[in-house]
């Protein structure tokens, strides 16, 4: 819901780090004519819940901010971990 009211402006943000994610998804939200984004309880989307529950038990790595420097961001990725065979 946080996320919902800083893209739809109607909150700020407050963290740094999400700030700079927010700043990338404002970028992109611009290269649409129109965007609308609403919020919907879990409890009226199963399949959502569901599968964020799955996303939720996956190793997929993680994404890290590297560094920021004079408004640049670097992102990271690392992959999940995969034990030796």
């Amino acid at each position: 819901m946080n996320v919902i009211n800083w893209v739809n402006g109607s909150s700020s943000c407050h963290n740094q780090i999400l700030q700079i994610l927010l700043d990338e998804i404002m970028h992109l939200k611009a290269s649409f004519n129109q965007l609308f984004i609403c919020h919907t309880y879990r409890e009226n989307n199963e399949e959502a819940d569901k599968l964020s529950k799955d996303g939720l038990q996956q190793n997929l790595g993680c994404w890290t901010i590297e560094a920021l420097v004079q408004g640049q961001t670097t992102l990271s990725h690392q992959p999940p971990f995969a034990p030796p065979l």
